[in-house]
């Protein structure tokens, strides 16, 4: 009853699943795909969603989107087991779903914290993903983040969900940006070299500004894929802010640009728009 179990087991959750299972033996994975797992050993996993919940005191969603947390509990075959858990949300979901989802779980008596994470799998494997946390502090998730990077505490149960999609957003205009450099760069017969030093010793050069230049020079492998990029601009885009003059551009940007983009980093906007 006492373990924990993360759930998904995509790009970011294999990465979580083996950074943290290593020193916890009380961690254990399950997924959606259950083939997915085949590689794992049977004692650090799970086969249905009724067994994780009789076996686990938390539960970390790592997940494509709001459908999917609700899909394991549809087809929870013992409503009872919902009773007195904690649930952990890494995913990024629209704020509104978030609300939903508290109220739900603690019809069960069960908390909700949400803490989606603001890094990828280069800041896991440097130990400094950020966590941005809201609901009860329970010192076994605080611990279980803590493993891989920082927490930022709120006060309300939505904010990081807001917080997260704007951030997702700010990412995405910086590669709309330095896209546009780029091109501006090539109709001005400038060469590309010249305006990458440019770029990476600039004011604005950031870890992300790094990684997405060097997947530029080395090909476009996910560790943030462009769909996901896409479905989280999406969410921003629905969720009814007070309206802004450049944030609210961006998923249209990109939705621009979707076609043969399966499997490919984020980052690949970059290249498709500097080269029009």
């Amino acid at each position: 009853m006492n373990y924990q179990c993360i759930i998904g087991y995509g790009i970011l959750g294999k990465k979580i699943f083996e950074t943290t299972s290593k020193k916890n033996k009380k961690i254990k994975i399950f997924n959606r795909t259950i083939n997915k797992l085949h590689k794992i050993n049977s004692s650090k996993k799970f086969h249905n969603i009724d067994d994780v919940l009789k076996n686990c005191e938390i539960i970390y969603f790592l997940v494509k989107d709001h459908h999917s947390i609700n899909h394991f509990f549809n087809v929870l075959k013992n409503k009872e087991l919902l009773n007195n858990k904690t649930f952990v949300n890494l995913s990024t979901i629209s704020y509104q779903n978030v609300i939903k989802l508290e109220k739900f779980v603690n019809k069960y008596n069960s908390k909700w914290i949400e803490s989606p994470t603001l890094g990828n799998p280069e800041a896991l494997s440097k130990k400094k993903m950020v966590f941005l946390y809201a609901g009860e502090k329970n010192q076994k998730v605080i611990n279980f983040l803590k493993n891989m990077g920082n927490i930022k505490f709120y006060n309300k149960i939505h904010y990081p969900q807001i917080l997260k999609i704007v951030h997702n957003n700010i990412c995405a205009n910086i590669m709309i940006s330095m896209a546009d450099a780029f091109l501006i760069s090539k109709r001005n017969q400038i060469d590309r070299k010249s305006t990458l030093d440019m770029i990476l010793n600039s004011g604005f050069v950031s870890p992300l500004v790094q990684n997405k230049m060097k997947k530029m020079n080395s090909g476009y492998k996910v560790s943030f894929a462009y769909q996901n990029m896409l479905k989280d601009l999406k969410i921003f885009e629905d969720s009814k802010f007070n309206y802004t003059e450049i944030l609210s551009n961006t998923f249209n940007i990109f939705n621009k640009y979707k076609t043969n983009t399966k499997n490919k980093d984020s980052s690949i906007i970059i290249d498709k728009i500097s080269k029009k």
